[in-house]
């Protein structure tokens, strides 16, 4: 998921919600519709920071660092650490190694919005 990606996908949420407020919209599938569309943008939401911290990580690793990229090349190889890890299950699957905890916007059926 690009950043650009993402934008377009929160243009598509904002289109969705905007449709749905419409009268005479059925008000359970509607809500399903706007779960649905959160959930894909809280997806690609933690996507988009795993990738601004893993390039974090490698830009610090790789072009800031003083030392040869030789070290570092050979510390990834030897001794992984979190983020190694992350990035190469991120490479082969295009899933997070391990989801995010963030707690997904929930919408209450006592109290809907």
């Amino acid at each position: 998921m690009t950043h650009a990606g993402f934008e377009e996908l929160l243009d598509e949420f904002a289109r969705t919600l905007n449709a749905l407020r419409a009268p005479g919209v059925d008000a359970p599938a509607a809500v399903q519709a706007v779960r649905q569309h959160a959930a894909r943008v809280n997806q690609a939401w933690d996507l988009c920071a795993e990738h601004a911290a893993l390039a974090t990580h490698f830009m610090d690793r790789f072009i800031f660092n003083p030392w040869p990229n030789f070290f570092h090349r050979l510390r990834m190889k030897l001794c992984r650490n979190d983020l190694d890890k992350r990035s190469a299950y991120l490479l082969k699957t295009g899933s997070l190694l391990t989801p995010p905890n963030t707690g997904v916007a929930q919408l209450e059926e006592e109290d809907p919005v």
